[in-house]
């Protein structure tokens, strides 16, 4: 598996998320958790087998 997000990328949702928070009151803040974990799966990528093969 491969990773390619970006801590910056990952800073400016958390930013939009805490203005986003502060607008409703903190009710926004119960979908926080469900933003970051679709965040953390679309940058997450199966790497093929003959891309692992090539390394060893």
């Amino acid at each position: 598996m491969e990773f390619d997000g970006k801590g910056t990328h990952l800073l400016g949702k958390y930013i939009l998320w805490t203005l986003l928070m502060i607008i409703t009151l903190g009710i926004y803040g119960l979908f926080v958790h469900i933003k970051l974990k679709k965040w953390v799966a679309k940058h997450t990528h199966i790497k093929q087998g003959y891309e692992l093969i090539e390394k060893i």
